[in-house]
């Protein structure tokens, strides 16, 4: 995406950051409220391993993470980046003698590098051949002629329509690939409707991530489903439900760039975040059906309205939302 916009990757992660920590919040609140609600039990205290204890035998093994974000923020190529971590990475496993790289345990990484790296280069390559045809062809300027022309240049309508031509087209691969597609040909239908390229990019990137879990091509929730045992639909539904304000924050920030740290005060980007963070919790209780107790349908409903109108970019209905969430809240804790 920095390449592509011709941007710092500081940039990018700086504008990454909101939407990123509101989209976790809201899986984080989904999966609380559901398991509430059915009464799941976690490990005991005892069970768990020991953070003091993890970070003294392995803390030191997130040295190559650190290593390959420094030289991404200092400018560093990706190429130059990953070959900082790998070097990092061999020279940290001789500090604790179970972590050491012997010749064997060399040849095996290598072994396993070059098989994730195969799979991983015949779909960029795949990529590779599809964007030199969209720029021999100029198919990219013609799909966002076309999305615009369908949409009678009504923003929500051609937006709904650019989601769906991603998760369609991004069906099946990995991130860095379905981007480099969504990228050169559902991004610039967005850029001539007049939004940000940054925006642009971040929607339709979101999207063909999102494709993971969008039914019938949803892989990650099928691999959910394998390794937990169950019923692949049923986990896919599931996964979609637990998924909701991701397919919703897209829409936000594109119409509300605050929330990309595209503002010229710090003030409106904490309020734009405050807002969406309190809208996304109204969304979890709403879709998860449970505060303190089961909901009734139509407590459930005026929970999903109270999120809306928080997600909306507009004053007056960030105000009636907050009053309405706030006023749910007080009667839920009033009954009990």
């Amino acid at each position: 995406m920095a390449s592509f916009l011709q941007i710092s990757y500081f940039k990018i992660i700086t504008a990454a950051l909101i939407p990123a920590l509101l989209y976790y919040i809201a899986i984080a609140a989904n999966v609380y409220l559901e398991a509430r609600r059915l009464n799941l039990q976690g490990m005991p205290p005892e069970d768990l391993p020991s953070l003091k204890e993890v970070l003294t035998k392995r803390g030191f093994m997130i040295t190559p993470l650190i290593v390959i974000i420094y030289l991404l923020l200092t400018g560093r190529t990706p190429l130059m980046a990953g070959f900082g971590g790998i070097i990092t990475t061999i020279l940290v496993s001789f500090i604790r003698r179970e972590t050491r790289i012997t010749l064997q345990r060399f040849l095996k990484a290598l072994e396993e590098g070059a098989y994730s790296a195969t799979q991983v280069g015949i779909a960029c390559a795949a990529c590779g051949i599809i964007v030199g045809v969209a720029a021999v062809t100029g198919i990219g300027s013609t799909i966002a002629y076309s999305l615009i022309h369908l949409s009678g240049g009504i923003p929500l309508v051609a937006l709904s329509m650019i989601m769906a031509t991603c998760i369609i087209l991004s069906m099946g691969l990995p991130s860095t690939a379905l981007y480099i597609i969504v990228a050169t040909v559902a991004a610039p239908a967005m850029i001539d409707l007049g939004f940000l390229p940054l925006a642009a990019h971040f929607f339709v990137f979101y999207f063909g991530a999102l494709s993971n879990l969008t039914p019938p091509v949803a892989l990650a929730s099928y691999t959910a489903a394998g390794l937990a045992g169950s019923n692949p639909t049923i986990t896919a539904l599931t996964g979609l439900k637990l998924a909701l304000a991701g397919f919703i924050i897209p829409f936000v920030y594109t119409f509300n760039p605050a929330l990309l740290a595209q503002s010229p005060t710090v003030y409106s980007v904490f309020i734009s975040a405050g807002e969406c963070l309190a809208g996304v919790i109204a969304l979890a209780i709403g879709t998860a059906g449970y505060l303190q107790k089961k909901l009734k349908i139509w407590e459930r409903s005026l929970f999903i309205l109270s999120a809306i109108l928080l997600l909306l970019p507009l004053k007056m209905s960030s105000i009636y939302g907050i009053v309405l969430l706030s006023l749910l809240i007080v009667r839920e804790k009033w009954k009990r």
